[in-house]
């Protein structure tokens, strides 16, 4: 039974065989607005999608408003829009070989999975997707007697950079982000770690130490 399709966004144009696909949402908050809880999702609340072509991998970070713009603009005839119309402005993409994300709200971890050798430090990343925070930071930058050389962090768009996949190689993203570095130091080899989360106010890893699991929990 085919699917009554809202809208569609399409990708930038792109060729070979899909491998596998998967959308990940944040589930820390509640899903639908209810009067007794002082916060809810809001339109700047992330969805990420992840695919894996035979190629590469990649990953697009997607807010809730974008999605919910289209939905508005579609209708019974226009239910397809084309990358250009919904992309470059609308989300934030990425190649993701070695690497692995985690989302919450409007915040997402960046974690490289690219060394072997033994070691008990590794640096994650942090970006903050949130509009008004991200203003505001720009602001309080262009005040400052450095400028934005005092912020390291500030993402404006995001380069895709050569593909094998995607027709064009120029493909841009620009949803503004704020971005910081983190080093961790652990207290077991970095090729023990399970699983690492990021929570509203707290990074959360998982060190899989054979018989045992040892939880560490990092608040902001």
């Amino acid at each position: 039974m085919p699917l009554d399709t809202i809208c569609n966004l399409h990708y930038p144009h792109k060729q070979g065989p899909l491998v596998a696909a998967q959308i990940v949402t944040d589930d820390t908050a509640p899903r639908v607005y209810k009067p007794h809880l002082p916060f809810s999702h809001g339109p700047e609340q992330l969805l990420m999608f992840f695919v894996h072509y035979e190629a590469e991998e990649m990953t697009i970070f997607i807010p809730s408003s974008t999605i919910l713009d289209c939905i508005k603009k579609a209708t019974e005839h226009r239910k397809v829009f084309s990358w250009e119309e919904w992309g470059p402005r609308g989300s934030f993409l990425v190649q993701s070989d070695f690497l692995h994300f985690d989302i919450c709200g409007t915040s997402v971890l960046r974690r490289e999975l690219l060394s072997d050798a033994p070691t008990k430090t590794t640096t994650v990343a942090f970006y903050d997707f949130g509009q008004r925070a991200y203003r505001k930071h720009v602001s309080d930058a262009s005040g400052s007697p450095h400028g934005e050389t005092e912020t390291t962090g500030l993402v404006k768009e995001s380069v895709y950079g050569k593909s094998a996949v995607f027709r064009s190689q120029e493909i841009k993203t620009s949803l503004p982000a704020r971005l910081r570095h983190h080093t961790l130091e652990l207290d077991h080899d970095l090729s023990t770690i399970s699983e690492m989360r990021i929570g509203e106010d707290a990074l959360m890893y998982t060190h899989d130490l054979g018989l045992t699991d040892e939880c560490h929990i990092m608040t902001f």
